[in-house]
Formats: structure tokens, C-alpha cells, sequence
């Protein structure tokens, strides 16, 4: 009949539900203003390592959040007024020992006079994305580290125009500029003049990004004007496709 018929057809929009949370990580909750406990789908307490349940109360999941992240949770009079942040980032210790990043986003049910009925909102482990872009921080601070701490030799990045975008202690050094003074200039100016009407600085450019490398060894010019002869190597940075994104 026409009812059954309606119970199937929503308890199979349920079960696809259930499964497009699974795949995509993304617990669902639901609290009313005032209240203790929070209605969870089943990913919420895979998620936060709970033994899956509809119902689980605030303090259980309180109680998981490290310490130093506590002033991340909402608080029982945020929700009371209704002021909970809709976004926020914080780590929990599972049951199991294992500490997790979290990603929640919530909103407010409101009255016709705008006062809050319920919270709901949907929780996301994020750890793999807060793993990988720490551990690019640091390989950023490292490769930062190392280039500041060559004082002998001049590394200078360039974007694929050829402005320049990072010149270390040594290029510093080598010709004087400060990288205030240098930095968004095309790397021409240390070239000399005849260079520079001869499209030396072009060239070399062009052919670092045909040859992967270009190597030369020709004067330069240091910020006084006073000439020193060097050799150097220019190679080409490309990104996943191919195309050339900058020089070093």
C-alpha cells in the first residue's frame, strides 16, 4: 500500500544517508538550547571513537577534547544564547589513546523572536589534512633555514616572469642589495648594461626553461655599480603539468 511503500522509500533515503556520511567522514549532531545530551548519527561516533549509540551526552565528548584545546567547545550559555562560533578546530584523545583533529560546523534553529531551539551541525576528522600541512610547514621552515644560512653563495628565486622573489643572506652579500631593495625586480638588474641591451638576462631565462638548467659565467653588477665576474647556474621550476612556475 501507499504506507508501506513511503516507509520503504524512507528507510532506503535513510540507508543512502547513512552511507554518503560514511563515505564522506561527516558525523551529524543535534542539540537542543539547554540541554545535556546530543543526538549523533553513527559516523559522529566512529568518528569520536564511541560505541555507536543515537544519544550521547555532552560531557562524554567533553571529556575528550585535550585540555588545551577546551576553549574551542561551546559552552552550555553559548548555546543558550545562541553565540557559538560556527566554525572551530580542535584534538581529541579517543577511548582508544589515539589523538584526532576535528573539524565542527554548527547553526542555530531559531524562533519567530530569534531565540535558539536547537544546534545542529556536522563533525569531520581532519587529522590527515593537519598532518600534511604541518609537515609542509616545516619542510617551508627547513628549506627557509637552509637557504638564509648559505652565506657564500647567492640563491635567488625567481617567479616565471623572472621577478625576483627571494634573495638569501649570500645574495645579499655578493651584491649589496638588501631584499627590500631587490625584491619584485626583474632579475636584470644585476646585469650589466651591454647584457641587458644584448637580452642576456632574457636568453638565459628562455633557455633555462627549454633545458631544464642554464650555467654561464659572464660580470655582474653589484648595487654601487662596481662589476665582479661569477659563474652560476639557473635552473626551471615546473608544476604538476609541465609549465614552467619559476627559476632558481
Amino acid at each position: 500500500d501507499v504506507r508501506r511503500r513511503t516507509e520503504l522509500a524512507l528507510d532506503e533515503s535513510h540507508q543512502q544517508l547513512r552511507m554518503a556520511q560514511k563515505v564522506g567522514g561527516i558525523g551529524i549532531f543535534a542539540v537542543p538550547a539547554g540541554a545535556d545530551d546530543l543526538t549523533v548519527s553513527e559516523e559522529f561516533c566512529t568518528i569520536f571513537g564511541l560505541d555507536t549509540a543515537p544519544v550521547v551526552s555532552l560531557a562524554e565528548v567533553a571529556r575528550l577534547v585535550l585540555p588545551e584545546d577546551a576553549e574551542a567547545q561551546s559552552t552550555a550559555d553559548d548555546r543558550a544564547r545562541g553565540a557559538t562560533p560556527s566554525e572551530t578546530e580542535y584534538r581529541i584523545r579517543r577511548p582508544d589513546g589515539e589523538v584526532r583533529w576535528i573539524y565542527r560546523r554548527a547553526e542555530f534553529i531559531r524562533d519567530g523572536d530569534g531565540n535558539p531551539l536547537h544546534m545542529v551541525g556536522m563533525v569531520q576528522d581532519i587529522t590527515e589534512a593537519k598532518v600534511a600541512a604541518l609537515k609542509l610547514k616545516e619542510s617551508q621552515d627547513y628549506f627557509s633555514l637552509m637557504v638564509e644560512s648559505v652565506q657564500d653563495y647567492a640563491i635567488i628565486s625567481l617567479d616565471e616572469a623572472g621577478r625576483i622573489i627571494l634573495w638569501n643572506a649570500g645574495a645579499q652579500k655578493i651584491f649589496d642589495y638588501k631584499p627590500q631593495d631587490v625584491l619584485g625586480s626583474h632579475i636584470e638588474v644585476i646585469f650589466t648594461p651591454e647584457d641587458r641591451a644584448h637580452g642576456a638576462p632574457r636568453t638565459e631565462l628562455a633557455l633555462a626553461a627549454t633545458n631544464t638548467r642554464a650555467s654561464d659565467e659572464r660580470w655582474h653588477l653589484r648595487q654601487s655599480g662596481e662589476r665582479f665576474y661569477a659563474s652560476g647556474t639557473m635552473a626551471a621550476m615546473y608544476d604538476d603539468e609541465g609549465r614552467v612556475k619559476g627559476f632558481i
